[in-house]
């Protein structure tokens, strides 16, 4: 492959040599010897390079290649966005310096399978000082056989596979125990209160009152306190389940203040008589 313009072109051979095929380049001619197509491989920290670009300055050859490598080993799942995140860094690398500028411009358009999401699609390497450049990867849920594929009118179609770091079942089901955990400390404040008073009768009603003020709170709570205090969702949620307790207890209380006494005994005379 040649550079003609902006992209590179096939050239054809101008003879074969058994199993050899010779080109006729100029020595100006930017041209990268590329295969047919590649397996997949897996994304990792180690860098892997792509094709090699050479030309010839002042009678010297000149080579540069693009490196590809993730900045972490896994996509790994973020507690707070709830997204599998990833970073892949793209590097032109040339151990001939400025004289490499002579391999630029080179454009690589990402592609993705479905479900991932990059924050660019398109990478362009103008200046040999610009080093790596880095592309964020997102996906919602844990994929099998995601890849990213790399094309270039430079350089081979190489895809590479993602691997994804599964999160803990205490992080895949936060919400849930969130929820659970709200509800028995509810329930626990409400039985604090309880404990108090040697006169209360039918106790579970007063857990069940508790329990039922903890899951209002642990179902609003968060939701306020991130919103209109912009707190961190640890924070929110260490705060929020604390709170259940006490308002398990106080959610009690006032209930008991709400309904008259004599009511309530009524009510217990009434359980009474039917038993």
């Amino acid at each position: 492959m040649v550079r003609k313009g902006s992209g590179f072109v096939s050239s054809t051979a101008v003879r074969q040599e058994g199993t050899n095929a010779l080109y006729e380049l100029k020595p100006s001619d930017v041209y990268v010897v590329r295969p047919k197509s590649r397996p997949a491989v897996a994304l990792t920290t180690n860098s892997m390079s792509l094709d090699t670009l050479r030309t010839t300055v002042n009678g010297q050859q000149i080579e540069g290649h693009v490196d590809v490598a993730l900045r972490s080993e896994l996509m790994v799942f973020d507690d707070t966005t709830r997204q599998f995140q990833g970073t892949l860094a793209l590097c032109f690398r040339s151990a001939d310096g400025a004289k490499a500028q002579n391999l630029l411009p080179i454009t690589l358009d990402l592609f993705t399978t479905a479900g991932l999401r990059l924050a660019s699609d398109t990478v362009t390497f103008t200046n040999v000082t610009e080093g790596c450049k880095d592309v964020e990867i997102q996906c919602s849920s844990e994929r099998s056989g995601a890849k990213v594929t790399i094309k270039s009118s430079a350089l081979a179609d190489q895809e590479f596979t993602l691997n994804f770091d599964e999160p803990p079942v205490t992080t895949r089901y936060r919400d849930a125990i969130t929820i659970v955990a709200g509800v028995a400390l509810g329930g626990l404040g409400g039985l604090v209160r309880t404990w108090q008073s040697s006169r209360v009768k039918h106790r579970w009603k007063r857990v069940a009152g508790g329990a039922f003020c903890g899951l209002v709170l642990v179902l609003l709570g968060q939701i306020g306190l991130q919103s209109l205090f912009h707190i961190s969702e640890p924070v929110t949620t260490s705060t929020v389940l604390g709170l259940c307790a006490v308002l398990g207890y106080l959610g009690v209380r006032m209930l008991e203040r709400m309904v008259p006494k004599d009511s309530e005994e009524k009510a217990d005379h009434s359980d009474a008589a039917t038993h």
